[in-house]
């Protein structure tokens, strides 16, 4: 039996192909319906998640043929989002507009630019939401179309999270809670040798396997916020789409759909978006009052006074590469699909999060891809040398550590040879110093 741990996009990709080649799947999801953050309001008619498709992303959009979904041009110009210096490894990209700027205002100007605000943040090197391309296409069935006929036929578990897994001989042991009637769960075990994990980070990093090998990965990457805020009016123009550096609305965007009144009066990310989450709460008043008073001011509409307003925020939204010396975008990725290979066979990762294409469905489909592909086909591991220093079982390149490591050349050369996790641990070193660790991995 195969465990697959999430019923997002990946999960379903993985357990469809898995089942299609014989195998016997079972996919553990913890929300009552499938697709992670794809989401179709079918009643209103507009996406509370992904709502757009690029024209590079191949994958997606041979998935959505597939599945007999049919893509449509998104008739509304794409604006010019603010473009991101050229790649300095070591740096953020936050750190290169610095650098070049000399003037951190000036590098927080290009990072509101791209009206996804903390997006710099990521890695120099990485880029979420670059597509390079201004040609996108959506669903006028809505995506959530996709996760559907993706499960269909599955052995899917709906309402089952998946609280911990620990390994136990050459099997793992993963500890599922059920929510069987209002607040009332129950717990029970599952056994597999081989498991998918298409969760994120967030969801999965305090499972024992992870917590005890696999910490460098789980803490390469970060978390991304994302708001869509919709309104519903007649009036508002079609074929719209503009950005707004300076304000809070970030982006205004019309609906896709033929015969939907809702457009999204806001869309913004990092901090932005965090902002309109922590106003709603303590001020559902003043939210309101505020989005309509900024859309007066940036361009120029009143909305109708009794307007129907939709808030769907979401604190992990998308994921970006952290900062490390010497990053390298395709060897993160490789690494991160066999986490801990030594000490964690058989477990793959997949999903959004650990991708080249952050903030994409592409990249769930990328890694989704990879993950498959190592099952299929995998290489055998080289025997340890004496003089391997590993972490999370995993050979990580000395030399290159002494030279960045804080503590100087002695903290590490004295440990040549041995696994330094427990160490690590024990120290208690930040997400960057694990971060750090995962990135100097040279063989696995």
């Amino acid at each position: 039996m195969i465990v697959v741990v999430g019923g997002g996009l990946a999960g379903l990709h993985i357990a469809r192909s898995l089942t299609n080649t014989g195998h016997t799947v079972h996919v553990f999801e913890s929300r009552k319906t499938p697709g992670g953050r794809i989401h179709t309001d079918d009643e209103r008619q507009y996406e509370a998640g992904p709502w757009r498709v690029a024209r590079t992303h191949l994958r997606v959009i041979r998935l959505l043929s597939e599945m007999g979904i049919v893509l449509l041009p998104v008739s509304t110009p794409t604006p010019a989002y603010g473009e991101g210096p050229e790649p300095v490894p070591g740096l953020s990209i936050w750190d290169v507009s610095a650098l070049q700027t000399r003037d951190p205002l000036k590098a927080d100007k290009v990072d509101l630019s791209t009206s996804y605000a903390d997006e710099t943040h990521a890695a120099s090197g990485s880029a979420p939401y670059a597509t390079n391309t201004k040609e996108y296409y959506y669903a006028p069935e809505g995506f959530s179309r996709l996760p559907e006929r993706l499960a269909d036929g599955l052995d899917m578990h709906y309402d089952h999270r998946v609280v911990d897994v620990t390994k136990q001989g050459s099997k793992y042991a993963i500890t599922i809670s059920h929510r069987e009637k209002g607040n009332t769960f129950s717990t029970f075990v599952v056994k597999c040798k081989t498991l998918f994990v298409c969760v994120p980070p967030s969801a999965c990093k305090e499972w024992t396997i992870f917590r005890e090998h696999a910490r460098s990965t789980m803490n390469a990457v970060m978390e991304g916020q994302l708001h869509h805020i919709y309104a519903e009016d007649e009036r508002f123009p079609r074929n719209h789409h503009a950005l707004h550096p300076h304000s809070l609305l970030s982006q205004t965007i019309s609906s896709q759909f033929e015969y939907s009144d809702y457009f999204q009066i806001s869309y913004t990310g990092g901090r932005v978006a965090n902002f309109w989450q922590h106003l709603k709460l303590q001020s559902p008043t003043t939210f309101f009052k505020l989005l309509k008073d900024e859309l007066k001011r940036v361009m120029g509409f009143r909305l109708a006074s009794n307007a129907d307003i939709r808030s769907h925020h979401w604190p992990v939204g998308y994921h970006a590469w952290r900062t490390v010396p010497d990053f390298d975008l395709q060897k993160s990725v490789n690494l991160s699909i066999e986490p801990s290979p030594r000490l964690l066979p058989n477990v793959y990762i997949a999903g959004e999060a650990f991708s080249s294409h952050q903030a994409w469905m592409e990249g769930a489909l990328e890694t989704a891809d990879l993950a498959l592909e190592r099952f299929h086909n995998p290489k055998p591991l080289r025997a340890l040398r004496e003089t391997d220093t590993t972490v999370d079982g995993c050979v990580v390149n000395v030399t290159k550590w002494m030279h960045v490591h804080p503590g100087g050349k002695g903290a590490i050369s004295n440990y040549k040879g041995q696994d330094l996790s427990g160490l690590l641990s024990h120290i208690g070193h930040s997400t960057h110093a694990w971060a750090v660790a995962h990135s100097l991995k040279v063989s696995k």
